[in-house]
């Protein structure tokens, strides 16, 4: 095969390509999805961020009971050894408030754990709702593909978002009984 054929061929090649997608509408083609917008068409974002919310007060309830509970252990120490703590007893006091200041740094990591796998929890189960309701509305408009829009995709056309689709379709579920 001579060069100029094969360098003819390439420069062939994306038109060749083009019209047969042509035929073939969309299919083969990724369908986005922007699962914060369904969340926000569908009122599902104010539910989660309430709950989100609930959980973080709940938990600094918690830390607030045990600072004080840790204080009133402390306090109480304090007032057994006296006015004036001999160098013995000012290191145990010392440890003592060490002690506590550990624990409660713990419990705040902790805190920040049980948050943050409640927050993952929540968005699992509402992703786990969209997800086939997508999946089925990318099917139908011919679609292979469904990713979901996050900070990772540049740029995309927007006849491939299906996210308005997707929140009429959960809305139409939500209405059905």
């Amino acid at each position: 095969m001579s060069q100029v054929f094969r360098n003819s061929l390439w420069l062939l090649l994306p038109t060749i390509l083009a019209g047969c997608s042509q035929e073939s509408s969309q299919v083969g083609t990724v369908a986005i999805v922007d699962l914060d917008a369904v969340a926000k068409g569908l009122g599902e974002d104010l539910e989660l961020g309430k709950a989100i919310v609930a959980k973080r007060k709940e938990l600094a309830a918690e830390l607030t009971v045990l600072r004080r509970k840790l204080d009133q252990e402390y306090k109480t120490m304090k007032e057994k050894l006296g006015e004036d703590p001999n160098e013995e007893q000012t290191k145990k006091l010392r440890s003592l408030k060490q002690k506590h200041a550990a624990i409660i740094r713990n419990a705040q990591l902790e805190a920040e754990y049980k948050a943050s796998a409640h927050n993952n929890k929540l968005i699992g189960r509402y992703r786990a709702k969209a997800r086939p309701v997508a999946k089925r509305v990318a099917s139908r408009m011919g679609f292979a593909i469904v990713m979901l829009k996050n900070d990772s995709l540049l740029s995309y056309d927007d006849a491939v978002d299906i996210t308005n689709e997707v929140v009429a379709e959960m809305l139409k579920e939500a209405d059905t009984p």
